[in-house]
């Protein structure tokens, strides 16, 4: 018989069933979000090891004691933290998508807490960028993906657009909705070093210890994020740089419309995010960005069609209902008329068991993985966590019925 994935969690939490009800679910998620993934520092770790629920140890990872770490060996990061680097390799995108989720809650619940748990992400996120000005070579606006922790990120030096995108997204959400004038005085000031750093180096950096050029890439989260970084930074500081930056990925949006079968879930939905800010910042351009978001709705709608999250990982059927309920709720919120909303409750619906919210979804097969995916294999992710719960209040918001 063919091997497949399964659930191997052996602990009391999270519970198999999250709930028989999507309300019942998205309090299960949220508490899951809390103890398991928020680590000592209050942000959130990207990944946990699914048979212990606890971080990522070496012997955890099935290709670590042999060092044939296909991918990340040649990650620009101190060599013990490549065999584990699914810990916190998407810490800054799956705390924006939370910052988002928390956001929404709020809008909808009028919770204390919520608001608390909130401000305490935030407080953890300015900790990263500080701690990286101070410490790390690049400087002010550099935000790299944390693999040891916030406290020490002097040797880390990865990142990757996806990852300024989300946590840039979550930022401004909770500088729109929730901040007050001394934390909207913060994300200001982060969210602008953010815009001049990738500025000054060309829309460059190192991705999995290699030069990335964004600019050279016609994929549309980059274009997107890019686009509405800029928008954002000069509608608070309008200078000649972030109107230049501007006006310099405006002449690549063509790539906001994607080929499907090249940007799934994840790339198509933070095109989305982008274009439903630049529709503020931007209105004039509103003709292009609705046909951009209609274009990438679809794809998001491809990628849960054929269950597969394209791209580098192709190899791999990644679990894209969690990412894409947040999507597509932001596609509802854009174009209500188009079905949106029955899609994203198709999301909801069917991540309510925690066997959904590992990396890679469980009944694949397990024959001809290569190394990275074993890693990925069984991987308890957070992302998927938080896409969830942010679609499920965005959907609440928009006057939905998700029980």
């Amino acid at each position: 018989m063919e091997e497949t994935t399964i659930d191997l969690c052996e602990m009391d939490f999270p519970p198999a069933s999250y709930g028989k009800t999507l309300a019942q679910a998205e309090a299960t998620a949220q508490q899951v979000v809390e103890r398991i993934f928020r680590d000592e520092d209050d942000i959130l770790r990207s990944g946990v090891y699914g048979k212990t629920m606890k971080p990522l140890r070496l012997e955890d990872v099935p290709c670590g004691h042999a060092g044939l770490m296909t991918l990340v060996r040649a990650k620009a990061i101190p060599p013990q933290f490549q065999p584990v680097w699914l810990n916190y390799e998407n810490t800054m995108q799956a705390s924006g998508k939370y910052l988002i989720a928390l956001c929404e809650k709020y809008k909808a619940t009028n919770s204390p807490q919520t608001r608390d748990l909130a401000r305490r992400l935030v407080a953890a996120v300015a900790k990263l960028w500080k701690n990286a000005a101070a410490q790390h070579p690049y400087g002010r606006g550099w935000m790299p993906k944390p693999y040891g922790g916030i406290r020490d990120v002097s040797e880390m030096y990865e990142t990757s657009a996806d990852q300024y995108a989300d946590l840039t997204f979550g930022l401004h959400q909770y500088w729109r909705d929730l901040a007050d004038e001394e934390e909207r005085n913060l994300i200001q000031e982060m969210i602008l070093s953010f815009a001049a750093w990738w500025y000054d180096h060309d829309y460059s950096g190192g991705y999995l210890g290699r030069g990335i050029w964004w600019k050279r890439l016609p994929y549309p989260h980059p274009t997107g994020y890019f686009l509405f970084l800029n928008a954002l930074a000069y509608s608070w500081d309008p200078c000649r740089k972030y109107q230049d930056g501007f006006e310099t990925w405006l002449e690549k949006r063509d790539a906001l419309i994607p080929k499907v079968e090249h940007n799934g879930s994840s790339g198509c939905g933070i095109a989305l995010d982008a274009i439903d800010r630049l529709l503020e910042l931007r209105p004039m351009e509103r003709h292009y960005w609705m046909k951009a978001a209609r274009a990438a709705a679809d794809a998001v709608v491809w990628t849960i069609d054929t269950g597969n999250l394209q791209g580098p990982y192709s190899s791999a059927i990644i679990e894209p209902f969690g990412y894409s309920a947040h999507e597509l709720s932001v596609a509802h919120r854009l174009m209500p008329e188009r079905g949106y909303d029955k899609q994203t409750l198709r999301c909801l619906r069917s991540s309510t068991d925690r066997a959904r919210f590992y990396h890679i979804a469980r009944g694949q097969p397990t024959a001809g993985r290569d190394c990275m995916t074993d890693d990925y294999r069984n991987t308890f992710w957070c992302e998927g966590h938080a896409g969830w719960l942010a679609g499920y209040w965005a959907l609440k918001n928009a006057g939905v019925q998700v029980e």
